[in-house]
């Protein structure tokens, strides 16, 4: 884990946090890579983790009215991704794609929801990051702004799969 302990510093959230919080994050968090392509959360998924991508960029993706696969955001190298479905407690109404390798660190709920306690401060500003994040995600996700094939610029609602 030592080796990733440079790599957590790139996560824009983290930086300036209380040392002891991070520490305590690092102890819990569990690392992995992904080739190109894998699908690393799936629609409906349960939320019991928060992902921090130290390396590459995955896209998340939903579906539109007319049931077409569309981009709805990035999240590149320092980003952080599944604390929206880890703040509502709900299953996942987003697909997250690797573009490239990717390296990431995973924490369980359990072991978030443990440092919030320990380190309330770091939690609470945990969880107001996060619902800054959600009023943004479900802005994108109620109107879509596309691209016709003409290059017209129209709005789309997006449809939420777990209905």
């Amino acid at each position: 884990m030592a080796a990733y302990s440079v790599d957590i510093e790139k996560v824009v959230y983290l930086k300036g946090e209380d040392e002891g919080y991070i520490s305590h994050l690092m102890l819990c968090m569990k690392p992995f890579t992904n080739p190109q392509g894998d699908v690393l959360l799936e629609f409906g998924d349960v939320a019991d983790e928060v992902v921090f991508l130290m390396r590459g960029l995955v896209h998340m993706t939903t579906f539109n009215s007319h049931e077409n696969e569309v981009l709805v955001g990035m999240v590149g190298e320092g980003g952080f991704f599944g604390d929206l479905g880890y703040r509502k407690k709900k299953p996942r109404v987003a697909r997250y794609t690797s573009q490239n390798i990717c390296q990431m660190l995973s924490i369980s709920r359990e072991n978030l929801d443990h440092a919030n306690t320990v380190f309330p401060l770091s939690g609470k500003r945990f969880n107001d990051e996060t619902d800054k994040r959600l009023v943004t995600f479900q802005s994108t996700m109620n109107c879509e702004e596309v691209l016709t094939s003409e290059g017209k610029k129209i709005k789309q609602k997006v449809r939420d799969k777990t209905n």
